[in-house]
């Protein structure tokens, strides 16, 4: 196949159409994305990605954070977990979205990190 060059391209994958995004993404080289809903703007199709993907690096970080390591050897409790990530992300994408904050997953992550660090101190004086 030969490489598809910088635009909008309509393709088919396994019978399934994709309108396919390729760009230079911020000075990180060529990437691709793209939507299955064919009818989604190359605005829209950016920005669920990079919404997305600031999700994923806040989880990733919290991992890090050993914050998925934990008692969960009841459904209750798993369960109580999950909600807690959840609710966390949802408001701290709230903030950040809402106030047009500039605050990048690093700094989020930053804060995340001293919150878990200052309770975790106290808990063990």
């Amino acid at each position: 196949m030969d490489e598809l060059g910088p635009g909008v391209h309509h393709v088919t994958y396994r019978g399934v159409p994709i309108k396919l995004l390729v760009v230079d993404y911020k000075g990180h080289g060529r990437r691709y994305f793209f939507s299955t809903d064919t009818s989604t703007s190359e605005e829209e199709i950016l920005v669920t990605w990079e919404n997305r993907w600031d999700v994923e690096v806040i989880i990733r970080e919290m991992k890090q954070l050993g914050l998925e390591e934990g008692s969960h050897r009841s459904l209750t409790r798993t369960l109580g977990f999950i909600k807690l990530v959840a609710l966390t992300l949802i408001a701290l994408l709230l903030v950040r979205y809402s106030l047009k904050l500039s605050l990048g997953v690093k700094e989020i992550s930053t804060v995340l990190k001293r919150v878990y660090l200052g309770l975790t101190r106290r808990r063990k004086v």
